[in-house]
């Protein structure tokens, strides 16, 4: 399965946080659709003044809108944001708006900013006419090639031709926006691992560096495939929701999938910029949660948690082909493991937290599900989550970290649907010198005496694994 947004339930370190974190994540692709944000519109007098409106059915060709798009272009190359706001009739918050987003997109280093019509959806319609655009760019050190995020402008004839009246994303939930250059200021901080964009008024320095620590850790064991560098958009509450599509409080964390854009083909009318692949992920995560975590834990020596939680699952989502569908509780437990490896403080309250969960929920006697709609179920969420991230526990335990890294890099490329059950048993047998039935087994003991009662002085952090 391919998620174009996805979320992640973070665990942190008080049981009860852990609980409702988990119950809030369905794991499945959102199906609500995004707030409407940056939606600018021009409604004044003058505006309407310089308007020269077109008759009826004499609406926009494909010509004038790539002509449009072309003005765009050159304007982003230009680094004017004046010479950008030419091309609109906007005034007030949404000429504001505007100019942020110019200023926003300009601050981000990027090889490529290029803007193509590549839908007519009203080419007379009577506010205007509505044109799909894609905004194609590459971030410097992060795409391997350009990606596409999309926007639907509304264009009114003006004196010096089409110009734009409204602006607004797509209603698909899939499309990767907004993101946070639409929602305001922004400021930008590159690391080695990172560039992270976060709001303009943002005192992030503490909090980038628990990110860089993260990433760093794990990047080096599950390193991308492409460009060893990620994008987090790192911000309050209310635009992560924004981003993600999920509501007010659905989410403090997640991702967004831009599609990937190779080249710009010009068979047709007007400009076809996607191969259909995804691109590389733009991490979203919640600035308050994450600095929330310098109060969870005592101290934090492989940084933070989350990040290394979700970086752990990017990572390993870009093994497999753009189209796979890997083994749900491969990566969701590789990366709920991995956030506590080489930090003591982490591992010890995780313990704790697997305890917990088995408490509530019940011990494990199989491996948690395969396929993300039963693994996802909200009422064994929790359960899964715990089952798949003790799955590694146990690997490590009995045969060390490198084993386990490598174990979870090959399962993490297989496409369940198309591999199955046969080809993660022979992973396991290269790796481990078991099969499937007898790993399973072992594991269910190993977890009975570990968080079970029989396992209350017996730590999943040991000194071994420190």
């Amino acid at each position: 399965m391919t998620r174009t947004r996805g979320r992640w339930p973070a665990p942190v370190a008080v049981v009860g946080a852990l609980a409702l974190t988990l119950a809030a994540c369905d794991g499945a692709p959102p199906t609500a659709a995004p707030p409407s944000v940056a939606s600018s519109t021009s409604a004044t007098a003058s505006d309407e003044a310089d308007r020269t409106d077109a008759p009826s059915g004499a609406g926009i060709t494909a010509e004038e809108a790539i002509a449009l798009g072309e003005e765009m272009t050159a304007a982003l190359a230009s680094g004017d944001v004046e010479e950008w706001l030419s091309l609109t009739v906007l005034e007030g918050a949404a000429a504001q708006q505007q100019r942020d987003w110019f200023e926003g997109v300009q601050a981000v280093p990027m090889d490529v900013r290029e803007l193509h019509p590549v839908f007519l959806a009203n080419a007379a319609g009577e506010e205007g006419a509505e044109v799909e655009f894609s905004f194609r760019h590459q971030v410097t050190g992060v795409d391997a090639e350009p990606v596409v995020q999309p926007y639907v402008f509304t264009l009114v004839r003006a004196d010096a031709g089409w110009r734009v009246s409204q602006v607004a994303g797509p209603d698909d939930v899939d499309a990767a926006y907004p993101q946070l250059w639409d929602l305001g200021p922004i400021s930008v901080i590159e690391t080695e691992h990172l560039l992270v964009v976060t709001e303009a008024s943002a005192g992030t320095r503490r909090t980038t560096e628990a990110l860089e620590t993260a990433a760093a850790a794990t990047l080096t064991e599950f390193p991308l495939p492409g460009p060893d560098r990620m994008l987090v958009m790192l911000a309050s509450a209310e635009p992560v929701s924004a981003m993600l599509g999920q509501g007010e409080g659905a989410s403090f964390g997640g991702w967004i999938t831009p599609a990937s854009s190779p080249e710009v083909e010009r068979d047709g009318i007007l400009p076809d910029v996607e191969d259909g692949a995804p691109g590389p992920v733009r991490v979203v995560l919640d600035r308050g949660e994450i600095e929330g975590e310098f109060s969870w834990y005592p101290r934090l020596d492989g940084g933070s948690p989350s990040m290394r939680n979700i970086a752990t699952t990017v990572a390993l989502s870009q093994q497999s082909g753009p189209h796979a569908s890997p083994t749900t509780w491969v990566y969701e437990g590789v990366a709920l493991w991995f956030q506590s490896v080489g930090d003591p403080e982490v591992r010890d309250m995780a313990a704790g937290d697997y305890r917990w969960a088995f408490e509530t929920g019940s011990l494990p006697d199989a491996l948690p599900p395969a396929r993300w709609w039963e693994f996802y179920e909200e009422e064994d969420l929790s359960q899964h989550f715990y089952e798949a991230g003790s799955v590694f526990e146990y690997v490590e335990a009995q045969h060390g970290l490198e084993v386990t890294v490598a174990l979870g890099l090959d399962l993490s490329r297989l496409d369940y649907f198309t591999d199955g059950d046969e080809a993660i048993d022979l992973a396991l047998r290269d790796h481990l010198g078991v099969g499937t039935e007898e790993f399973e087994a072992a594991w269910v003991e190993w977890v009975a005496h570990e968080f079970g009662d029989d396992g209350e002085d017996s730590p999943v952090a040991d000194d071994a694994r420190r």
